[in-house]
């Protein structure tokens, strides 16, 4: 309810029992941590915290052979390039392509 008096909207009730808000430009998901490891795959940081986030790239390719060659790990998820923070960032960044979505949005 806070998030929603913030944000000035209400949630939607996802099936798995988070809430999520969606904007012109992006999507917010709130959860526990159990629901965030669910979500991700990763272990969620002490809460709270933000778990995960999605970049949208022009050019995933581009993007991919820039951080190989940083050696920066890298995993495919679906379609989104995915990125572990591990303790230094604490969350993980998924890069997706023009008009794709995170992996945590389905």
């Amino acid at each position: 309810a806070r998030f929603g008096r913030f944000l000035g909207r209400d949630a939607r009730l996802r099936s798995d029992g988070a809430r999520e808000w969606t904007f012109e430009r992006g999507t917010l998901v709130v959860t526990d941590a159990a629901g965030g490891e669910r979500l991700t795959g990763a272990l969620v940081p002490a809460l709270p915290c933000i778990a995960a986030y999605a970049l949208t790239v022009a050019d995933l390719a581009a993007t991919r052979r820039h951080l190989d060659a940083r050696r920066v790990r890298t995993r495919l998820v679906g379609s989104a390039l995915v990125v572990d923070g591990g303790a230094e960032i604490g969350s993980l960044i998924a890069f997706v392509g023009e008009g794709a979505a995170a992996p945590w949005l389905g």
